[in-house]
């Protein structure tokens, strides 16, 4: 596995950096993300704190944390993540394997809940790092079943394929965690994009463990889908209720 997977990380950057619409594609998206993330940031942080009177700083930190941080955090971070995907597109082939709609929302789910654990408790670095991990691992699983040559593997779904072989996503995501929480938080969106990407390549093309419909794996986001279920429950049932609710308005002809 680890022979195997560094072997991959030195191979596939190197056959990356030649393709030219890849390295393009590469620089363009740096750009892209220090101008409306770094650049911002070092713009702001320097504004809110040119008032010699600390209430009118503490006010303006305030607007700038609640108002504009941590709402542009969010979009950010998913332009950020599509960037890594469409980056991988411009070298290999995107496979249209098995997908649902559940599974992006179940993901979309997991992505926010650990991005907002993170910023209530960023104090606490093991939290982070915990959280970090976990969406880091979905997102390399992501990247592996999206590039993946499903007629050698036969997965249904990316839980699936998650569950067969969690370890090697796992065990890069905690290394990209613990790199990326060195960075300082004004070049954490760019820099990290620099360094997932080059840890992503490892997926492309590595002999993960093939489905075995007689082999058991735990579903470790068990749990999580339960909360998901019910909330997607309640929602679907709050819906259908509005609409049996709705009276038809007959307007004459």
């Amino acid at each position: 596995m680890l022979s195997e997977s560094i072997y991959l990380l030195i191979y596939n950057n190197l056959q990356c950096m030649y393709t030219r619409a890849y390295t393009v594609e590469f620089f363009k998206t740096i750009l892209l993300l220090f101008g409306i993330y770094t650049l911002p940031i070092f713009v702001f942080t320097n504004i809110i704190n040119l008032s010699p009177i600390d209430f009118i700083n503490d006010a303006c930190l305030f607007i700038y944390n609640y108002f504009y941080f941590i709402p542009s955090y969010a979009i950010i971070y998913t332009v950020h993540n599509s960037k890594l995907s469409k980056l991988l597109e411009k070298k290999y082939i995107l496979q249209n394997n098995p997908h649902h709609i559940y599974l992006s929302l179940l993901y979309g789910f997991i992505y926010l809940i650990c991005l907002l654990i993170g910023i209530l408790f960023k104090e606490s670095l093991i939290i982070i790092y915990v959280c970090d991990t976990i969406s880091l691992s979905l997102f390399y699983n992501e990247v592996g079943y999206c590039f993946l040559d499903n007629s050698r593997y036969y997965f249904n779904n990316r839980i699936d394929f998650y569950n067969a072989n969690y370890k090697i996503f796992i065990f890069y995501a905690l290394i990209t965690s613990l790199i990326i929480n060195q960075i300082p938080i004004i070049f954490l969106i760019p820099v990290s994009y620099i360094i997932i990407s080059f840890f992503q390549n490892i997926f492309i093309g590595y002999e993960f463990n093939t489905h075995n419909p007689d082999k058991y794996f735990r579903n470790l986001m068990y749990y999580i889908e339960k909360i998901v279920n019910i909330i997607i429950t309640f929602l679907s049932t709050f819906i259908f209720f509005s609409f049996e609710r709705r009276t038809i308005i007959n307007e004459p002809i």
